[in-house]
């Protein structure tokens, strides 16, 4: 069960908390822009939160604690914060048994540990396009400091409720942002476009898609592309796959992506359905430009490896399908390894495996995940050392066969991946 990916795994998480919506127990109120400390700020450096200074603009303290969200275990609100494009709720978990970390100790898999929170508005599920977390260990034993940021399809309305929690333990927060002073730069050009294009060379099927470009936003968690799509039964490729450019031609790099359909859409009856990606850079842009990307034919087999001295590191790899990386580091312990890269030029690429100084595999078993700096663009590629073992994922690689390691292998899976210009779109931001 070699290098499965955690989303594959989630069944295996010993979850702290899932459960349906309670009765509140109390009522909070949080005030953006309090001047109260926020402490998850003070334990990392984030990679999901790109303007911390402008972000306590938006921050209040909720200081809020739910007992035995399961036997022996708290979580306390720490603090929230709230813009027009998100959502983010601070908190910390406490259990007097040691923390289920099976995904393992990297940023990714850590972020498989937090858990499920309950966040709804006028009794219903809060309306979201995307959620991404991530969480860190403290120096106190058995705590994880977690961050959870909901993107949001449209802003919450003023004097807005929401109860939020674990199971059937919520609090009713009331947010105030009078006070508030919101960073975020954005634009909303409800820009209306059809691209026509051959995704994959392979098929030769031509796919259509209707989009409206409704916001462009620099928050102080990244920039943010939303996106309105036109759903039915014939017409349901979206825009997915896409590079972007500024107005001086720099690549902007590109990473969380929320993308989703309605089965029930048809000709006769379409839906709009919101979908987004995250970005680094452009602030200072007037313009973007959405490049759509074609997939060419698929690649197999060894002969497209290129191995990289981790010796060499910070190096520069070609691909067997023109993708340029930089990779910047490998640093490895016996919990697992994060290899960061950025992506110079073109689309796909993948991690393939290690290699000793005779260029030999070392099979290694890994989970494997990925986290973004959002700041940089910088994408870590992570792994947790794992084995099945009497029915636990455990680490069983040693320092030794770490050790051993010289070479990071790099492959693809397609070849003649490229930017289609023709079909471009440029958004005008001022």
């Amino acid at each position: 069960m070699k290098k499965m990916m955690i989303s594959l795994l989630l069944v295996l998480l010993g979850a702290l908390c899932i459960g349906g919506a309670g009765c509140a127990e109390g009522t909070l109120t949080v005030t953006l822009n309090d001047g109260a400390p926020i402490p998850y700020l003070d334990g990392t450096d984030s990679l999901m939160i790109t303007d911390p200074e402008g972000l306590r603009g938006v921050t209040g303290a909720a200081n809020a604690t739910l007992e035995d969200i399961t036997p022996g275990c708290t979580l306390t609100l720490q603090n929230i914060s709230l813009t027009d494009d998100v959502l983010a709720v601070f908190f910390r978990v406490q259990s007097e048994a040691p923390l289920n970390l099976w995904a393992g100790l990297t940023p990714d898999a850590l972020s498989y540990a937090i858990p499920r929170l309950n966040c709804l508005m006028n009794g219903a599920y809060l309306a979201k396009v995307g959620l991404n977390q991530e969480a860190y260990l403290p120096d106190e034993e058995n705590t994880l400091c977690c961050l959870a940021v909901y993107s949001l399809p449209e802003p919450l309305p003023d004097g807005a409720a929401l109860d939020i929690g674990v199971g059937e333990k919520l609090f009713t927060v009331r947010i105030d942002r009078s006070r508030a002073q919101d960073p975020t730069v954005a634009y909303a050009p409800m820009q209306e476009e059809t691209v026509c294009y051959v995704p994959y060379s392979e098929s030769g099927r031509e796919e259509t898609c209707t989009l409206i470009i409704e916001r462009i936003a620099f928050t102080p968690f990244g920039g943010r592309i939303l996106m309105q799509m036109k759903q039915n039964q014939t017409s349901s490729f979206p825009l997915e796959d896409f590079t972007l450019y500024d107005d001086q031609g720099s690549r902007l790099p590109l990473f969380d992506q929320t993308y989703s359909y309605n089965s029930n859409a048809s000709e006769e009856h379409p839906f709009w359905v919101r979908n987004e990606k995250w970005f680094a850079g452009g602030q200072d842009a007037c313009a973007l430009t959405i490049v759509p990307t074609v997939y060419g034919d698929s690649l197999d087999g060894k002969n497209n490896d290129r191995l990289v001295p981790i010796d060499s590191l910070p190096a520069d790899v070609t691909l067997a399908n023109g993708t340029q990386l930089r990779v910047l580091s490998f640093s490895a312990d016996e919990n697992g390894f994060i290899v960061p890269v950025m992506i110079k030029e073109g689309i796909t690429y993948w991690l393939r495996e290690f290699a000793d100084a005779q260029g030999n595999d070392l099979s290694f078993n890994y989970i494997s995940g990925q986290s973004a700096h959002r700041k940089t663009g910088v994408i870590q590629l992570e792994g947790a050392w794992s084995e099945f073992y009497k029915d636990r994922i455990v680490p069983m690689v040693t320092q030794e066969q770490i050790d051993e390691i010289r070479y990071l292998v790099f492959n693809t899976t397609n070849l003649n991946d490229y930017p289609l210009w023709e079909k471009a779109i440029t958004v005008k931001l001022r």
